[in-house]
C-alpha cells in the first residue's frame, strides 16, 4: 500500500461542489464547538467516542471501530477512512512534520 500527501487547500479546491445552507453551517459550528471543548484530561477513548460523534453529527458518517482499528468511517460496510486515535495529552506519539506529517495535509490511498 503506498500513500500520497495532498495540500489541503488543493484537496479543497478539487472537491468543493457546493455552498453549505445556514443552517448546516450553524449545526457544524455547534458540533465543532463541542468537539473542541472535549477534555484533554479525559482517556484516549472518551475523545476517540468525541471525535465520532462530531463525524457522525456533522457527515452523517457510520462511523465506528472494528478489529483493531480505532476508529473507521465505513461504507457498504467496508472501511474507507481509518484514524488512528490519539489521547491529546500523548504529544510523544502525534505524526509531526520530520516523520511524515504536520499540518493541512490529507493521506490518501493509490
Amino acid at each position: 500500500m503506498q500513500y500520497n500527501l495532498i495540500d489541503l487547500q488543493e484537496y479543497l479546491q478539487n472537491h468543493h461542489t457546493r455552498e453549505p445552507t445556514k443552517e448546516v453551517l450553524q449545526s457544524f459550528t455547534n458540533n465543532l464547538s463541542k468537539l473542541l471543548k472535549v477534555n484533554a484530561n479525559e482517556s484516549e477513548e472518551h475523545q476517540k467516542i468525541a471525535l465520532m460523534d462530531f463525524l457522525k453529527e456533522s457527515f452523517s458518517y457510520e462511523c465506528n471501530t472494528k478489529n483493531r482499528i480505532d476508529l473507521s468511517i465505513y461504507e457498504d460496510n467496508k472501511a474507507k477512512v481509518l484514524f488512528e486515535v490519539k489521547s491529546l495529552n500523548n504529544k510523544a506519539e502525534f505524526i509531526a512534520s520530520s516523520n511524515g506529517g504536520g499540518g493541512n495535509i490529507i493521506w490518501t490511498r493509490i
